[in-house]
């Protein structure tokens, strides 16, 4: 960089769906369950996300979520 020209720099926080791709994609099967476990036990929410960020809630119970029938990402 040269004396006199700016720094630029991001301060954009990335998306959920920009986070995710540092994971590897979990293959399911239909109507299966998944729990999930976490040292210490937290209080958990999950979201299930589309293409288009939109979110809906997963129904969690004793940190188990069902997997749908249908398809999806």
């Amino acid at each position: 960089m040269s004396k006199g020209e700016p720094e630029i720099q991001s301060v954009d926080t990335p998306s959920v769906l920009e986070l995710s791709e540092e994971f590897e994609t979990l293959t399911v099967n239909k109507n299966s369950s998944i729990e999930i476990i976490i040292k210490e036990n937290p209080s958990l929410t999950v979201f299930q996300w589309n293409e288009d960020e939109q979110t809906k809630e997963v129904a969690l119970k004793d940190n188990k979520l069902n997997v749908p029938q249908k398809e999806g990402i």
